[in-house]
């Protein structure tokens, strides 16, 4: 074969396999990218679940903190009311909304011992702050 020949096939291979290679990568952070928004969203749905079952623990033992825990069921409903109609501005509103009147809800507990003393809040607490710490570090990645 002609040298001339296999440097003019090198010149036009080279630019379709760095071209491939691109694509590939492209595609591999797209993928990446929706499974951490899916990553996201399931600890999302995960705290949800698990703050009326907060709610009811603390309705038990705070009966003068309506206040704080209405905003807490607020704050929550909108949360989910964003995530259906998948409205990330919105979303990320309310989260910080719900973030806000969790840590309320958390100080305001701190003057009930017998919440603090519960198992079940305690292991609600430790629940939802273990979900709130995952959530971050996802959102980091």
């Amino acid at each position: 074969m002609n040298l001339g020949l296999i440097i003019f096939l090198g010149l036009l291979t080279a630019p379709i396999v760095w071209g491939v290679a691109i694509f590939n990568q492209l595609v591999t952070l797209k993928n990446n990218t929706q499974k951490s928004w899916s990553n996201i969203d399931v600890l999302l749905k995960q705290r949800n679940s698990e703050l009326p079952k907060l709610i009811d623990t603390c309705k038990q033992h705070m009966q003068y903190e309506q206040e704080t825990l209405e905003k807490v069921i607020k704050a929550r409903n909108l949360v989910e009311s964003a995530m259906k109609t998948q409205n990330i501005p919105q979303l990320g509103a309310a989260e910080m909304k719900l973030e806000a009147s969790l840590s309320g809800l958390f100080a305001v507990a701190e003057d009930y011992p017998e919440l603090k003393a519960s198992d079940a809040f305690l292991r609600l607490q430790t629940r939802i702050s273990t979900l709130e710490e995952s959530i971050s570090d996802r959102r980091e990645f």
